[in-house]
């Protein structure tokens, strides 16, 4: 289990199911996208390395392009940032680069200079 990527997931529904109230269309896309992001971090080990990269790469570039249009139909603009937000952090985590440095910074392993 990837929990990183699970937490991403279970906000995506989080912020779907808020989101509802105000743009169903948006909510329900999110709702979606968040359970298929968690269900994902669940059996990671099954679908591979490879695999996994991939869906986790179409959940950040699709929550980017929802970001997109919701900016663009006027949808609440705390739903649509919150979108670019989660996407940012889905590719950031799934190429490594927050696993890497830990979240800090400052490399948690490799060489030091």
């Amino acid at each position: 289990m990837r929990p990183v990527i699970a937490l991403l997931g279970a906000g995506l529904v989080a912020l779907g199911i808020v989101t509802l109230g105000y743009v169903t269309w948006l909510g329900w896309v999110n709702i979606v996208l968040g359970a298929f992001t968690f269900l994902e971090a669940m059996f990671a080990e099954r679908a591979g390395r490879a695999g996994s990269t991939g869906i986790q790469t179409f959940v950040g570039i699709a929550s980017l392009a929802l970001w997109i249009i919701a900016l663009a139909t006027n949808a609440p603009n705390w739903a649509a940032w919150l979108n670019f937000v989660i996407g940012i952090a889905v590719l950031l985590v799934t190429y490594g680069v927050l696993a890497r440095t830990g979240g800090r910074g400052t490399p948690t392993s490799g060489p030091q200079l």
